[in-house]
């Protein structure tokens, strides 16, 4: 195996958690309707499989960014497990209770702004989820890098509904031991992807994670910090081929089409098919149709289409959806996640059931036409 050493730390760029987070949660007003849900979601009656309606794609997003790394790129900042800023702690067990009583088969994609696995509410949480007859299955996003909490939980639940997205950190961890980490997981029968950012100083890590990930047959897919490449100094055509070709073949189809490197970042009038099979939801119970509208949720109106209302306002236990294709209001599409499902590639590509990352072509004549295009290798 070949070992590469930690990169040196970069300045750190991270925006923090107070200048994000409670940017996005200032003057919120929580629904009186939340008191109405218990506390004690362990004793919530189960719903069987044959009362569920259509399968539901939830994204959830946890304002909890206690973390045990301190990567300097990270766009939330850094908090020390002794910082009490989860502000909503006391809703999570509400949320539990109200998320295990829909009328749904549920696709659960958990993530926080900190390490899931530092936080033992978190874990009881996504065991007791994992145990519900109508969660089909679980993805957490994690750094992989607490196996004595990860291991035990892995006990407690059936290892075919969970998947672990395994981010790297060039910055806090030896490849060869993150890497012993990931297989570690693998070998339990998780389903595992390997995901890391890739920017300047972490080129040649990137390039031997794939190559590792490959040999070991572990699904890999790379982010890109473009604004790190933009400020970059020295940064040859080269460097921005090795970049694209790191990048999974859907992606340099839209970076191809789109004439940047990563692409669809110009969505503005683009039919999209969010909120149709998937929500995004947060801490307070909120429903919206995208990323990008929960993102800047303060700009979107509850009387919109963006947002679907809230959680525990919503009449009965069935998800209100989207059941046409939406004329994309945002001059970016925020997240990766949100482009899988863009209308025009709904012929294209297909996920897996297991992960939403993994991606594929439909047909061999696409990745023949994508492989005979030269990279683009413009900023």
């Amino acid at each position: 195996m070949t070992s590469l050493p930690v990169v040196e730390r970069m300045k750190p760029r991270a925006a923090g958690v107070e200048t994000w987070m409670r940017m996005q949660y200032a003057d919120r007003v929580l629904s009186d309707s939340i008191q109405n849900y218990p506390t004690d979601y362990a004793n919530s009656p189960p719903v069987a499989p044959e009362q569920c309606h259509e399968v539901v794609e939830i994204f959830y997003t946890s304002d909890y960014s206690v973390c045990n790394y301190r990567c300097p790129y990270c766009y939330v900042g850094w908090a020390p497990s002794e910082r009490k800023n989860w502000d909503t702690r006391d809703l999570f067990p509400k949320l539990m209770y109200r998320l295990s009583q829909l009328r749904h088969q549920l696709r659960l994609n958990l993530e926080n702004l900190g390490e899931w696995f530092t936080n033992t509410a978190l874990i009881d949480g996504t065991v007791f989820l994992a145990r519900r007859e109508n969660v089909a299955s679980i993805s957490i996003t994690t750094n992989a890098s607490l196996l004595d909490r990860m291991l035990p939980f892995l006990d407690k639940v059936d290892v075919n509904k969970i998947s672990f997205t395994c981010t790297y950190h060039a910055t806090e961890v030896p490849l060869d031991e993150y890497l012993d980490n990931v297989t570690a997981l693998r070998d339990r029968g998780v389903n595992v992807v390997i995901a890391t950012v890739v920017f300047p100083d972490n080129l040649a890590h990137c390039v031997e994670l794939k190559r590792q990930a490959q040999e070991r047959g572990i699904h890999f897919r790379v982010n890109m910090a473009e604004h790190l490449w933009r400020e970059a100094e020295n940064v040859n055509p080269e460097q921005l081929r090795i970049v694209y070709d790191l990048l999974e073949e859907h992606r340099q189809w839209d970076a191809q089409r789109k004439q940047k490197l990563l692409g669809l970042n110009e969505t503005r009038g683009s039919m999209c098919t969010a909120g149709q099979s998937y929500l995004w939801i947060n801490d307070f119970g909120d429903l919206f149709i995208c990323a990008s509208s929960l993102l800047y949720y303060k700009h979107t109106s509850r009387d919109s289409n963006l947002c679907l209302g809230n959680i525990f306002d919503i009449d009965g236990d069935v998800l209100p959806s989207r059941t046409q294709d939406l004329s994309c209001p945002f001059e970016r599409c925020f997240c990766p996640k949100d482009i899988l499902r863009q209308s025009e590639h709904r012929k294209t590509f297909r996920i897996s059931e297991r992960t939403r990352h993994e991606v594929y072509f439909e047909n061999e004549a696409d990745r023949t036409a994508l492989r005979a295009q030269p990279a683009v290798v413009k900023l």
